[in-house]
């Protein structure tokens, strides 16, 4: 009987919700709760979160109060806000690369900075820049090629090179990458390169100087053409190589290996003045270069010849005036003699 009573209770029970469920809400109290809804949406989409990559690195320190070891840091900002405390790069570490105090990029390869002023309104990460300072790419320096630790990223180069040889690993080149080129002459870029950055080559602005470019694959020289229609001092010629470059402009180019191959055996200064509207400035200009050292050439050969019409002009001037002295010799000995002869007398 109990049980009975029990079941039929629990089943009035489950009836009655039901009846009750289907009973319409006052407006009131639904637009309140669709206010909560709304609001509780707003309140996960007025934050943010900020992660910082270490980018191959590991971050061994605490952030933001917490013990971030072998972990990410992570910040959460409200939307709009700036970042005000940014993770220590004391704490920084990537063993064998070096990495630049306070500031971090927006995308993995490190060629954007994120501006450190400005407003978070979504979701960001942000990533550490490592690298590695070496003269070939491979062998540490106090200058030369500043590359990423994956070694395709070139983001600076400070030597002091005439001919710089660009490490085959390199397919990026980063902006302002060659900000000083007084010391350059010659530039070959890797096989591999795939991107160059806007102003990579921001340097030769201010340069008086013909810098020659060249690549030892035909897929990378295009870049050399593009890069030479960019830049007016940069300039590329299909039709000299390093080698002859060199030997034009009396630069040591001997140690870039060409490929003869993609080389058409032309010397330009056998074209005519009339066609180098249509090639390369650099061929004008080499052109140029030519045409001087012809003219030098000349002029050292008419200055030889004007040096050896005068020697026979001087030589007769010359053995004139020997002679000149002798007669007088000759003529004071008598003189002498005759004076010796009246003392004698006396």
């Amino acid at each position: 009987m109990y049980r009975r009573l029990k079941n039929i209770l629990g089943a009035s029970l489950m009836i009655f919700a039901v009846i009750i469920a289907q009973v319409p809400m006052p407006s009131a109290q639904a637009e309140n709760d669709a206010g909560n809804v709304a609001e509780s949406v707003n309140t996960k989409e007025s934050v943010h979160a900020v992660t910082f990559s270490m980018n191959g690195g590991n971050f061994k320190g605490e952030y933001n109060t917490f013990k971030c070891v072998n972990n990410t840091p992570v910040l959460v900002v409200n939307d709009g806000d700036t970042i005000s405390v940014f993770p220590d790069d004391k704490q920084a570490v990537y063993s064998g690369y070096q990495t630049d105090k306070d500031i971090w990029y927006t995308d993995r390869q490190c060629l954007t900075q994120f501006d450190t002023k400005s407003s978070i309104t979504d979701d960001i990460t942000l990533y550490k820049k490592w690298y590695n300072v070496t003269s070939d790419g491979t062998t540490l320096s106090d200058k030369g090629f500043y590359i990423s630790a994956d070694k395709t990223v070139l983001y600076q180069y400070d030597g002091a090179e005439q001919l710089v040889q660009i490490p085959e690993t390199v397919t990026t080149i980063a902006s302002n990458a060659f900000n000083d080129l007084t010391e350059v002459r010659g530039i070959v870029l890797p096989k591999n390169i795939e991107q160059v950055e806007e102003n990579a080559f921001s340097g030769i602005e201010n340069l008086n100087t013909i810098i020659y470019i060249d690549s030892p694959e035909g897929a990378s020289k295009e870049w050399c053409e593009k890069l030479s229609n960019q830049y007016k001092s940069l300039v590329y010629s299909k039709f000299y190589g390093l080698k002859d470059i060199g030997e034009l402009v009396k630069l040591d180019f001997s140690e870039v290996t060409e490929a003869d191959s993609q080389k058409e055996e032309l010397m330009l200064a056998n074209v005519p003045a009339s066609q180098l509207g249509n090639v390369s400035v650099m061929q004008a200009a080499v052109y140029g270069v030519a045409q001087e050292q012809e003219t030098s050439n000349t002029t050292e050969t008419s200055d030889e010849g004007t040096e050896k019409t005068n020697e026979p002009t001087v030589e007769p001037t010359e053995t004139k005036k020997e002679e000149t002295e002798k007669t007088n010799e000759l003529t004071v000995e008598p003189t002498e003699t005759k004076k010796e002869e009246t003392d004698k007398k006396n």
